[in-house]
């Protein structure tokens, strides 16, 4: 886990990040829309899970998850002060507690080149999305071939389509069908 220090100084650099690329924009790019649920993983300070609660009402839920503490914070400050029912911070280790096959959207922005065991997050992504469901990728460290490739090996996800910011991978089943 990064230090507050850092956490603060990603903050500035994913506000500049958002003024040049909005996070609605991309999101509207990749899907989201009213009434889906979706999981905003590593969600930072909150710029796409900020955006994406507003996309997904008035029925929609977003559950903004990340271990940093300061990430949580930032995300309860903003649903007081937005009064926002659409969002949720939720904290990365409990992510075995939410009901599986229940999300539209997992969202992967700027965090796959951090993740320790990127298998076995995908692996639960995959378990928590809906059969039509779909996970959008952006990860400025990481280039589009990296990216499929980390997302394809293990055979969790395939590849659906191309968006100027992201990849879209729908979930890939042994037999034909989820579990």
């Amino acid at each position: 886990m990064q230090s507050n220090f850092n956490f603060r100084l990603m903050t500035i650099e994913f506000w500049l990040r958002d003024c040049f690329q909005p996070p609605r924009k991309i999101l509207r790019s990749a899907g989201v829309a009213s009434n889906m649920k979706v999981l905003d993983f590593g969600c930072g300070p909150g710029g796409f899970s900020l955006a994406a609660a507003q996309l997904v009402q008035p029925k929609g839920m977003v559950y903004a998850v990340d271990i940093h503490p300061l990430a949580l914070q930032s995300i309860e400050k903003a649903v007081a002060r937005k009064k926002l029912q659409t969002l949720q911070p939720f904290p990365g280790h409990r992510l075995g507690e939410l009901q599986k096959r229940s999300f539209d959207r997992v969202l992967f922005y700027d965090i796959l080149h951090d993740v320790e065991q990127p298998q076995s997050v995908l692996r639960c992504a995959h378990d928590l999305l809906v059969p039509q469901g779909k996970v959008s990728v952006k990860d400025h460290r990481l280039d589009e071939d990296q990216i499929v490739h980390l997302m394809t090996q293990e055979g969790w996800f395939q590849l659906a389509d191309r968006q100027k910011h992201t990849l879209q991978f729908t979930p890939r089943y042994p037999s034909g069908g989820p579990a």
